[in-house]
């Protein structure tokens, strides 16, 4: 949530306003995925409202974290996965949404991956193995992309990638309470 703000400036209030723009891109996402099911309003404003009205959902908006993107992320895809069949561009968009979800927030690693398992399931059930080599190869391509990114971060040691937190702490850091 913050990488779009930080080409722009540091200014506080645009954080909270690329939060807001995320959690009504998250709702719009969620109806839509609902509405692909359903076909019906009331249970599309019914899950966009039982979200928007979530004391966690309203809370996020000041966060500038990646919680925001997450959950966006997560809705999008619910969205793209809805779809009756999946064509070339859904597939596409699911994989660097996935990706995107993975980049975003290492800890959500499984369920990234429990969510590419359910796209190569999906496709596999519509017997759609072009697809499934698209889906395929363009999340190794952005997932060894994201990992040479990482590892050259992290003092190219690419196993600290999964940590969700790398911090060194010396004596003089260590403070009792």
């Amino acid at each position: 949530a913050l990488l779009p703000v930080y080409f722009i400036t540091a200014w506080p209030p645009l954080f909270i306003l690329m939060n807001i723009l995320l959690g009504a891109a998250s709702l719009l996402s969620l109806y839509l995925a609902v509405w692909q099911l359903t076909k019906r309003r009331f249970p599309s404003f019914t899950a966009a409202f039982l979200l928007f009205g979530h004391a966690y959902f309203v809370w996020l908006v000041t966060l500038p974290m990646s919680e925001n993107m997450s959950l966006f992320l997560l809705t999008f895809f619910l969205y793209l996965f809805a779809a009756p069949r999946l064509g070339q561009a859904r597939v596409v968009a699911l994989a660097v949404v996935v990706c995107g979800l993975f980049l975003t927030k290492f800890a959500l690693f499984p369920v990234t991956a429990s969510l590419g398992l359910l796209v190569l399931f999906r496709l596999q059930a519509e017997k759609s193995q072009q697809l499934m080599i698209w889906f395929l190869g363009l999340g190794s391509f952005l997932a060894a992309l994201t990992l040479l990114y990482q590892a050259h971060w992290v003092q190219y040691n690419p196993t600290l990638v999964f940590e969700s937190q790398y911090e060194v702490k010396s004596a003089q850091t260590i403070v009792a309470f």
